[in-house]
């Protein structure tokens, strides 16, 4: 029945599976928005900065999309969790390889002028 569903649902049920396993420990996804539609992102993202919080896990989430850390910084502002959030971009420039920080404030500065943080 699942395997009918699409592969949204199969992504956001494995999200939650996989953050119930991970006590105290670390969570690691891939492509966070594959097979999500856009209305399902800030739900999903309140769903896993709840359970991360109340279960002690720490998680990573790549991503290409700005509306996928626009659901992030929503969720987190909605549950007042943005000091728990980090945001980093990687960048490249000839053989090196570059972690950009985000701090909140210029998070959500750059998402509300649609600057580039892909």
């Amino acid at each position: 029945m699942l395997s009918s569903m699409g592969d949204g649902i199969n992504h956001l049920l494995a999200i939650t599976l996989h953050l119930l396993n991970c006590e105290k420990g670390t969570l690691l996804i891939e492509e966070f928005e594959t097979g999500l539609h856009w209305s399902v992102k800030l739900d999903l993202w309140k769903i896993i900065l709840t359970l991360a919080k109340k279960l002690e896990v720490q998680v990573f989430a790549t991503t290409h999309s700005t509306d996928t850390l626009r659901a992030l910084t929503h969720a987190a502002e909605q549950l007042e969790e943005t000091e728990s959030m980090q945001v980093i971009k990687l960048s490249k420039k000839k053989e090196l390889i570059k972690a950009i920080l985000y701090p909140e404030e210029q998070l959500f500065t750059a998402l509300e002028e649609n600057i580039e943080l892909r």
